[in-house]
């Protein structure tokens, strides 16, 4: 009785532990002509990327997001939209339209309503903050994400950062409140 216990006990923490494991991929537009060749049975999260304001807030993705959000859906993947990423909004002179974005309350909550009204209309399961560079850096990063975060948890959606491991990428630029 006690073997059958530790072995029942062993197969329930090892599935626990199994079903938590999330694997993300990018899903960059230059593969778009191949998105129902992507093999999506080992991802649990697929991030279309990438996403980028307008300089009055409107994200724009030149990809057909409804077709995204189909394919990765019927592979039982949740759909995401990833933001940012590592051109000119990240390290060109682009990362300055997010300082406008966000410089102020409520130029900062306007552009979260505009980012959620995005993810809303192209029934997203989430958003990933790919923001990097010279934009983290910027004066109220941290509110920004955490305010996103906030409203895409409020309304139960995915929320992830794309966060490097040394401050050359941008660890030493996001606060433990915002993580």
């Amino acid at each position: 009785m006690k073997k059958n216990l530790v072995a029942v006990l062993i197969t329930f923490v090892w599935f626990t532990a199994y079903s938590q494991i999330k694997v993300v991929g990018y899903f960059p537009t230059s593969h778009w002509n191949n998105l129902y060749q992507v093999d999506l049975d080992h991802l649990s999260h697929l991030c279309a990327s990438f996403a980028n304001p307008t300089e009055d807030g409107e994200l724009f993705f030149d990809q057909d997001l409804s077709t995204f959000v189909s394919a990765v859906h019927r592979g039982n993947v949740k759909a995401i939209l990833s933001i940012g990423g590592g051109g000119d909004y990240s390290w060109g002179d682009k990362h300055k339209i997010y300082e406008k974005l966000w410089e102020s309350e409520a130029s900062r909550t306007d552009f979260v309503h505009k980012i959620m009204n995005f993810v809303r209309k192209h029934k997203l399961d989430g958003l990933d903050n790919d923001i990097e560079g010279f934009a983290m850096k910027l004066t109220n990063f941290n509110a920004f994400s955490q305010e996103l975060g906030d409203s895409l948890h409020a309304s139960s959606l995915e929320y992830s950062m794309a966060v490097g491991v040394d401050a050359w990428i941008g660890e030493a630029y996001v606060n433990d409140t915002t993580l």
